[in-house]
């Protein structure tokens, strides 16, 4: 294997360990959100936001290794055409096995996120509803209609 396909299987190595990371923060967070820990939460999303930083460099440092590999911006080219390009050898093997590892992770990745953003949609709603039976007032106010109130045991501390 070349130094420069090297370079790429090492910087494909720790995009996957990111993503494994990655994969773990969400369901921390995930966790934290259902025992409403919020110091948690708020220390995973900002544990979260330094991953997302690494991940931004690595994914420079490819690109550069890429158009040095091909010559052409990494946007047009791919790893599968690298591949192809190259003579067969347990390195190249290596490398094609380690693409289906990040693609599977990522898209497991955009997966997981797409689940916990719905997750916070839902527990959102909830609490808007559980609300806003407090924000309707019970006599007209500046011309208003008057909502009825709903009485709740909740509310009212009687649990």
């Amino acid at each position: 294997m070349t130094n420069g396909l090297s370079e790429l299987a090492a910087i494909l190595g720790e995009e996957v360990s990111v993503a494994r990371e990655l994969l773990d923060n969400l369901s921390a967070q995930r966790e934290a959100i259902l025992g409403w820990r919020i110091f948690e939460l708020i220390e995973r999303v900002e544990n979260r936001e330094i991953l997302c930083s690494n991940l931004a460099i690595l994914e420079r440092r490819r690109k550069q290794i890429v158009g040095g590999l091909t010559g052409a911006e990494a946007e047009e080219a791919t790893l599968t055409k690298i591949l192809a390009n190259q003579p067969d050898s347990k390195g190249t093997g290596e490398l094609a096995r380690m693409q289906k590892d990040a693609r599977r992770l990522y898209t497991r990745l955009q997966a997981e996120e797409a689940s916990l953003l719905a997750l916070m949609g839902n527990l959102l709603d909830h609490i808007r509803e559980a609300l806003s039976a407090l924000a309707q007032p019970e006599v007209a106010l500046y011309g208003g209609a008057a909502a009825a109130r709903i009485s709740s045991g909740l509310i009212e501390g009687k649990v």
